[in-house]
């Protein structure tokens, strides 16, 4: 786990805030609703909740695994 944690700080924490913080709201069990509102607070940018479903389900799990990838080979 703590591998996945360094994992995920490495590819989102300095180049994609916002993907990083829907990562953090999503393990807390926030709604899809709750994130939206926190991250239109936070960044003061609103997306639909189908697509933040959409970024956790799809995008978020290929920049990771894009980057273990990377990773693997250097």
């Amino acid at each position: 786990m703590e591998d996945l944690d360094d994992l995920v700080d490495d590819t989102l924490k300095e180049n994609y805030p916002l993907y990083y913080k829907l990562v953090i709201y999503k393990i807390d069990g926030k709604s899809n609703a709750e994130i939206q509102q926190l991250l239109k607070d936070e960044f003061n940018i609103t997306y639909t909740v189908e697509y933040l479903s959409s970024l956790w389900r799809n995008k978020i799990p290929k920049m990771i695994a894009d980057k273990a990838k990377e990773n693997y080979l250097i």
